[in-house]
């Protein structure tokens, strides 16, 4: 339904959190932001928290048997209710960071990347050729 989910789930795929809300919107880029701080989990949408759980002991990202990071599906695959929830669309500029970013931080990643689309260098190129071969035809004349 194009709600944004992110969750833990101990090694036996109890659910220790989870966070939800805002909406992936169809056709767009968008920056999604997860942050562990301390025992904490925050969820950033285009910069903005959506919510944090800092009651929970998230005790089992330490377990190296849960220690799997899955984006855009569920590391269970094999349970019904997971196979419907598998992310349909592109994943790009992954980041993974050692230290926890800041809000503001967070923030002023999503500015810096949030203008406006410009065209790929072949459909660009295409434009510029076509406007070129028309300045030189107009000259012919």
């Amino acid at each position: 339904d194009g709600t944004l989910v992110a969750e833990n789930r101990s090694s036996n795929a109890v659910v220790d959190m989870q966070l939800a809300g805002g909406q992936i919107v169809p056709g767009t880029w968008q920056q999604l932001g997860l942050v562990r701080r301390g025992a904490e989990l925050e969820l950033y949408l285009d910069g903005i928290l959506l919510g944090s759980d800092p009651s929970v002991a998230l005790t089992s990202f330490d377990d190296p048997g849960n220690s799997v990071i899955v984006l855009g599906a569920a590391k269970w695959l094999r349970l019904p209710n997971m196979r419907a929830r598998v992310f349909d669309g592109l994943l790009d500029q992954v980041e993974v960071y050692d230290d926890a970013l800041s809000p503001a931080a967070i923030r002023a990643r999503y500015l810096a990347f949030a203008g406006p689309v410009v065209p790929e260098p072949a459909a660009l190129s295409l434009a510029v050729g076509l406007a070129w071969a028309g300045c030189c035809v107009r000259r012919r004349f």
